[in-house]
């Protein structure tokens, strides 16, 4: 019996040891779910696939899955502690800014790293900006010897203070989506705000290089995987890559150089732009916005290098006013076009407010700004029979989308009444004075006006010449007068505001009332 219990018990003791002899199983591993969002607006239909990282290459996989209509992903994996790659290529996402649908073009992806701890769930989204973080980790480990898990960490920490919210745990959400919509920007918005600047950006270089929206190069993962190539050659984004050789290699995007006021003031512009665009189906408009874009655009973090920030309402509103210049009020001009230029980095909610001599001035069918974008051409009527004849300043103040306020000033002159002249050569008769006969003598005379002052005169068609006086007064001289047929001539005087003094003579039925300069001006 003893033998017996000594042989279970030395029995059952190899078997929970593990046996002495070879062939032994190591403890089993837990299960655990590596989940998030693939973003860039949800990539729909993509593969995400999660492979270890331990040695800063990509190793083995470890499990994949394809995502659902709104980018989520789910992939269980057993592994013990260990740095991941996570990667999503394929699919497909709507472009924030133009609606448009965006494939992901063969060889085109975005990547995230992380630390996974065995059998502990782990939320890893997949961004451009965890693309960014994964090349800036990429760099500590190449570069500068650093551990990969610290280098890891390190890296999307650099990126989350950049971008204001952690990049790897908060998952972006859709703007496009009335679902998402919030009443402040949650963290999920901020993140997709940013994510979505890249779009905006990427968009308008397409429109500026005439090229087809959303088609590679232009779109945000082409611009993302230019960001990620660019810090991961020297740890900062300063428009370089790297060649095999370590040589430095500029990146562009069509004619546009990639640089950190790319990187850094133009997302933070485009930030607010998509805010206030059409797609921006969330309620957070860009006021709410633009505190996290102006946070970002301020950043003197290293990954810009020593580049010096430029200020966030650098281009800040500006109004030039192309009509009306000048006077106005004449008789084919009572009804001008108000034209004004407004130019902003962030655009306009609405037309501008415009006031004559500090009082609210009505105007009639002003053309509305455009949905967004940085200006506009403002048009309206302005009804100048309406505005008394002087001098008046025409005040105009305009509001961009971040509350910033321009204002600006012009001289309105309006002029309605005519001007008048006056005939200084003449002849007498019994039956009263007259003007001089056809080539007699050197017609002359004078000419007033009481603002815009007189800028032409014909007689018959001839031009005589004009020798401005004081207070819009002034002298002609008609030197040839062959233009003159008698019995009858044509008069006609035009100020600067288009007012027109027309005045027929005949001598058969019109004499003079005396020397015209002195009893009367015509």
């Amino acid at each position: 019996m003893r033998t017996c219990f000594a042989a279970v018990f030395c029995a059952v003791l190899l078997a929970a040891c593990g046996g002495a002899g070879s062939g032994a199983l190591p403890p089993a591993r837990p299960d655990a779910v590596v989940s998030g969002v693939a973003f860039d607006g949800p990539i729909v239909h993509a593969t995400v696939s999660v492979y270890s990282f331990a040695n800063g290459v990509a190793g083995s996989l470890l499990g994949s899955a394809v995502t659902d209509d709104q980018g989520r992903y789910a992939v269980t994996i057993s592994s013990a502690d260990v740095p991941l790659l996570v990667q999503v290529g394929g699919g497909y996402y709507v472009d924030e800014t133009s609606g448009q649908q965006v494939p992901l073009a063969e060889g085109a992806a975005l990547t995230a790293l992380a630390n996974y701890h065995s059998g502990t769930p782990l939320t890893v989204a997949v961004t451009a900006f965890t693309g960014v973080a994964a090349g800036l980790a990429q760099y500590y480990i190449g570069k500068q010897g650093m551990a990969v898990g610290a280098a890891i960490d390190q890296a999307n920490q650099m990126i989350s203070q950049l971008i204001g919210v952690d990049i790897i745990k908060t998952l972006p959400v859709d703007i496009t989506n009335p679902a998402n919509a919030s009443p402040f920007l949650t963290p999920g918005l901020q993140y997709a705000f940013a994510a979505a600047a890249l779009s905006g950006w990427t968009d308008y270089a397409a429109a500026i290089d005439q090229a087809t929206l959303g088609q590679a190069p232009f779109n945000a993962v082409s611009l993302a995987q230019r960001m990620h190539d660019d810090i991961a050659a020297d740890g900062v984004l300063d428009g370089n890559a790297a060649d095999p050789n370590g040589n430095p290699v500029p990146l562009s995007l069509g004619t546009f150089a990639l640089d950190a006021d790319v990187y850094r003031h133009a997302l933070a512009v485009q930030m607010v732009r998509v805010a206030q665009g059409a797609e921006n189906r969330t309620s957070v408009g860009p006021a709410a916005v633009a505190a996290a874009a102006q946070a970002y655009n301020d950043s003197t973090s290293p990954v810009f290098g020593t580049r010096a920030v430029i200020p966030f309402t650098e281009q800040g509103p500006a109004i030039v006013l192309r009509s009306p210049t000048g006077w106005v009020g004449g008789p084919a001009a009572t009804s001008p076009v108000l034209a004004l230029d407004l130019e902003d980095a962030f655009g306009f909610a609405s037309p501008p407010a415009v006031t004559l001599d500090g009082k609210p001035l009505a105007l009639g069918n002003p053309v509305p700004p455009p949905a967004m974008g940085g200006g506009y051409a403002f048009t309206a009527t302005l009804d100048t029979a309406a505005i008394p004849d002087g001098r008046h300043t025409l005040a105009v103040a305009a509001t961009d989308y971040i509350g910033t306020v321009a204002t600006a000033s012009f001289p309105l002159n309006v002029d309605h009444t005519p001007p008048q002249f006056c005939v200084n050569s003449y002849w007498a008769t019994s039956s009263g004075f007259y003007p001089l006969p056809q080539g007699s003598a050197n017609w002359s005379g004078s000419y007033r006006d009481n603002l815009s002052g007189v800028v032409a005169m014909t007689i018959n068609g001839a031009t005589p010449v004009l020798t401005p006086g004081a207070d819009n007064t002034g002298t002609w001289v008609l030197p040839d007068s062959s233009a003159l047929v008698l019995p009858d001539f044509d008069i006609t005087v035009t100020d600067a505001a288009g007012n027109v003094d027309h005045f027929t003579y005949s001598q058969v039925n019109n004499p003079f009332a005396g020397p015209a300069c002195l009893n009367g001006w015509y």
